[in-house]
């Protein structure tokens, strides 16, 4: 996992296997469950009210940014280790998605609110 990308996003620490790299601002866990997906590009999740960094996702293809799976989340201000019924935006409250389980495959993912996150590709 390449965790140099996240060097977009100011004022972070990151936490890998219990050690705090030293950043200025929150912490950010690296997700134990995500695996690389070929043919992907990485956007960088955030909260549309206050612009507060979220999350970081591997997303496959070019259609609409609806849902994210847990396993494609590289790292997050939330420990994705544990289960979440929802992500919260950390500084605002504000409810960014919801956790399901899709019914084709069986897989966790999280659904998100259209007007509660903005997307950038890194």
């Amino acid at each position: 996992m390449n965790l140099a990308r996240v060097g977009a996003v100011e004022n972070i620490s990151i936490v890998v296997g219990g050690d705090v790299c030293e950043g200025a601002g929150m912490i950010i866990y690296s997700n134990p469950n995500c695996r690389k997906v070929r043919n992907s590009h990485i956007l960088a999740v955030s909260c549309a009210r206050c612009k507060t960094f979220i999350a970081n996702y591997q997303k496959v293809g070019e259609s609409n940014f609806v849902k994210m799976y847990n396993d494609r989340i590289i790292d997050g201000v939330l420990d994705f280790s544990q289960h979440h019924g929802a992500i919260f935006c950390p500084k605002c409250n504000e409810r960014i998605a919801t956790r399901y389980m899709t019914k084709m495959d069986k897989k966790e993912a999280y659904r998100l609110v259209p007007s509660a996150f903005h997307k950038k590709k890194i």
